[in-house]
């Protein structure tokens, strides 16, 4: 069990916030009281994690499985505006901010079932709600224990010590216009971390090791995870390759580590008429940044051929292929 401090506010006072340096901060996804962007990059450059939260009316999601759909379409189109990653790591809570009485759970879970097929594995459900439903949400596997109980004491099955249960709101706090809730569960909170920081042991957040620029670390990323299209060669380029579909730029990339010339397209062509073409980057996930930004280079394998990174350096005009090659 570990604890620490949650903030959260309707209109939030960045500055008081962060100068307090809270455990986390809960900031609205979408609808009235939607966070903007640059509230958002002033909690990521404090080192404070956040816990997205969704909330357009208090009764929403007793619309069921409708309702579900629309809350989550629109709070994970906000998420991803922020950055957010969409790995399965990160929380969205959805708020049940009303007495529900127990014959309503069921389409409240309907409503979370919806929600779910839309987060698609790629974010988790969490519910801030009353401890009731909180118990019937986890018992019958709308969400998992790690979730938000409402300040209401008055509400059905309150508990600050329930299991299912990461944080328990305090109505009024030391900083006007906010809320100074109580985190009794860390490690259950899908928090989006800052960058350096994360768990460790008990749930304490902690700096992370060493890790590869942002930049690089995006790259080889997306040189596993991006298609690669050799069957056509790209415009403007008549001299093969291979050509990797990387995010925001095209790279060309020459499996082979040679000079390209004209003479290489048919045997390139031939290759992506065989199938995808298999890239890996073997270092990145055992020597990280040492590989990187120490003594050896990265080793990057195509179809079974180590290729020096300093070909992709050449091939596009990135930060990130450069320090690759460096």
């Amino acid at each position: 069990m570990t604890t620490g401090v949650l903030y959260d506010a309707a209109f939030v006072p960045t500055a008081a916030i962060v100068a307090r340096k809270p455990t986390a901060m809960s900031l609205y996804t979408d609808g009235g009281h939607a966070t903007p962007l640059s509230t958002v990059q002033a909690f990521r450059k404090a080192g404070i994690p956040i816990w997205p939260n969704h909330e357009n009316a208090a009764n929403e999601l007793l619309g069921g499985g409708s309702a579900g759909t629309a809350a989550a379409q629109h709070a994970v189109a906000a998420v991803c505006s922020w950055g957010v990653p969409t790995n399965g790591t990160v929380d969205i809570v959805y708020s049940v901010d009303v007495n529900t009485p127990a014959t309503e759970f069921p389409t409240i879970g309907a409503a979370f079932g919806a929600i779910n097929a839309v987060h698609a594995g790629r974010f988790n459900a969490k519910c801030y709600g009353e401890g009731a439903l909180i118990d019937y949400l986890v018992t019958h596997g709308f969400i998992k224990p790690g979730n938000w109980l409402s300040a209401s004491s008055s509400f059905p099955g309150y508990n600050i010590n329930d299991g299912n249960v990461a944080v328990w709101q305090q109505v009024g706090t030391d900083i006007a216009g906010t809320d100074r809730d109580v985190i009794t569960h860390l490690e259950l909170m899908g928090l989006w971390m800052p960058d350096g920081l994360t768990f460790e042991g008990s749930g304490q957040l902690v700096t992370a090791a060493p890790a590869p620029t942002e930049e690089v670390d995006d790259m080889a990323n997306n040189m596993i995870m991006y298609a690669v299209d050799t069957a056509s060669t790209p415009a403007g380029a008549t001299d093969g390759g291979v050509w990797i579909d990387y995010p925001n730029s095209g790279i060309y990339y020459h499996v082979d580590g040679t000079v390209p010339s004209v003479n290489n397209v048919a045997a390139y062509q031939a290759m992506g008429a065989a199938g995808p073409v298999t890239i890996s980057y073997p270092e990145h996930q055992s020597k990280k940044a040492a590989s990187i930004n120490g003594g050896s280079k990265p080793t990057i394998v195509v179809n079974g051929v180590a290729v020096d990174p300093a070909v992709i350096a050449k091939a596009v005009n990135d930060d990130a292929a450069t320090r690759l090659a460096n």
